[in-house]
């Protein structure tokens, strides 16, 4: 008996998603997204001048998922590169379960603020939106660098390395 190609593709493709049923539940939102802050929103006095030599500051969320749990790693500036908000453990700092619509996420700050946001995808972009934050509104002190809010756009890759499972938790503080 001989399958036509349509029927051989959608039996090689029933195959793989049943020897690889999280491959197959992969969400839309995984990848690498970034916006670069444009130059407008430097405040202090030196910090326009260095941001049209190019030093711009940045949000980056790297995001995977293992069925419907979302997991990732954020990396956040500020004042040019004077204030670095990053994980320092190649551990989820974001968390979150897919589902149909935005999905609301935990993360947690490298500088101590832990909080919920939610990631909705729009036209190919992803919208962030912190909902609530334990951080300190204190600009000398803060404990959080991370963006209320952002759009972003789906980056290549700029970290190779495999991420590790994704269990739904939050990588231990280090």
């Amino acid at each position: 008996m001989r399958f036509a190609a349509p029927a051989r593709i959608s039996i090689i493709a029933a195959l793989g998603a049943w020897l690889a049923p999280d491959a197959a539940l992969a969400s839309p939102m995984d990848g690498s997204w970034k916006v670069v802050w444009p130059c407008s929103t430097a405040r202090d006095a030196f910090l326009p001048e260095r941001c049209r030599e190019g030093d711009n500051d940045y949000f980056e969320l790297q995001l995977w998922s293992t069925g419907t749990k979302l997991c990732g790693v954020h990396a956040a500036t500020a004042r040019l590169g004077n204030r670095v908000d990053e994980v320092e453990t190649w551990g989820p700092s974001v968390v979150g379960v897919v589902g149909r619509g935005p999905v609301t996420v935990q993360f947690r700050s490298h500088w101590g603020a832990t909080g919920h946001a939610t990631l909705r995808l729009v036209k190919g972009r992803l919208h962030w939106r912190v909902i609530d934050s334990n951080e300190t509104p204190d600009t000398h002190d803060r404990s959080s660098w991370i963006p209320d809010r952002a759009v972003l756009r789906r980056q290549r890759p700029s970290d190779k390395r495999t991420p590790p499972a994704c269990t739904g938790l939050l990588a231990p503080d280090v």
